[in-house]
């Protein structure tokens, strides 16, 4: 079964034979029009037995030294995965800050954040009201120190930042954890930074993970029709070709050649999308530190394991002495 990743590898090179000249960032109808062909994932087996359960692995250490959390949560859609956790962990969020800087998604979020107060509340346990930036979150704006709409404000700190696939057609990568480390609050116990991404696609080479899992059964279904295929096929590529109606039949093709077809829903493609949960600390970039008192291997070290392959290491430390080794562990 093909995976996400190749299919998308696929239908960029089926435009490269084509016009490529004439590609067109998707704009907020095309990206929405995509996005729901997935949308039934809220009740995909990913979410029920992947996503869900490891934020509310991970949420329950963040409350034994506070009594409450506040949430940064970026490119998250028109609804926040935050919203189907038990109802006693969203009563612990008293602050919540959202970046999408899709105007459809923006207002649908907005929505639903104030659709109803008190128990019957996507967020009940909220101090203040929820702040939706329609915005990228660029925290190395210029003006990324303005507090108007859209900012963040510099000074301002949370103890769970959540990138739930919103990273994808973000370069660098690397820049934005960074940042996003940078606004962990540190007291009374570091904050977490928690990507979810599709597996084999993620470089954060350099960053140190507190917590990793991985869900190699993820799938997607797309109806398999030209107008779900259209507008699937411009989702995954990440743009668009305007009245090439050639490279439509391509892409169309390309899906049907490359999904899966299931006997028991033979009017779907289905797709193969291995998830993973990468969570970060501040003690992301400790290693830094390390180097100082204990040799590293400098040259590339061939890994053999595949699963190791697509989770590069930091670094490789070389202790020669008792002293070094403790300096590794401790």
């Amino acid at each position: 079964m093909a995976t996400l990743n190749s299919l998308k590898l696929a239908l960029r090179q089926n435009s490269l034979e084509g016009a490529p000249t004439q590609r067109l960032r998707l704009s907020d109808r095309q990206y929405s029009d995509g996005f729901s062909i997935l949308a039934k994932r809220r009740e995909s087996m990913m979410y029920k037995d992947f996503i869900i359960p490891q934020l509310c692995h991970l949420l329950p250490p963040l409350f034994h030294l506070r009594a409450s959390i506040s949430i940064l949560e970026i490119g998250l859609g028109p609804e926040s995965v935050l919203f189907y956790l038990p109802e006693y962990l969203r009563q612990r969020i008293t602050k919540y800050t959202a970046f999408e800087p899709n105007k459809l998604f923006a207002k649908k979020l907005e929505a639903r954040l104030g659709s109803s107060t008190g128990t019957g509340s996507s967020m009940p346990g909220l101090d203040s009201l929820a702040i939706v930036h329609q915005v990228s979150f660029d925290p190395y704006s210029p003006h990324a120190s303005d507090t108007g709409p859209g900012r963040h404000e510099s000074n301002e700190k949370f103890d769970l930042i959540l990138f739930c696939h919103s990273l994808y057609g973000i370069n660098p990568k690397r820049r934005i954890i960074d940042k996003a480390l940078e606004i962990l609050a540190e007291q009374p116990a570091s904050g977490m930074v928690v990507v979810f991404h599709r597996e084999g696609s993620l470089r954060l080479d350099g960053l140190v993970s507190h917590k990793m899992a991985s869900y190699p059964a993820g799938t997607v279904c797309v109806p398999d029709d030209n107008k779900s295929l259209d507008q699937f096929a411009a989702f995954v590529a990440g743009f668009t070709l305007p009245n090439d109606e050639a490279i439509r039949t391509d892409w169309r093709k390309t899906c049907r050649d490359l999904g899966h077809r299931d006997l028991s829903h033979p009017d779907q493609l289905v797709f193969s999308s291995p998830d993973m949960m990468v969570a970060f600390q501040k003690s992301a970039t400790a290693w830094l530190e390390l180097v100082k008192d204990v040799p590293v291997l400098s040259k590339n070290l061939q890994v053999k394991n595949r699963e190791a392959r697509l989770h590069l290491p930091a670094c490789i430390a070389q202790p020669k002495d008792l002293y070094q080794i403790q300096k590794c562990v401790l």
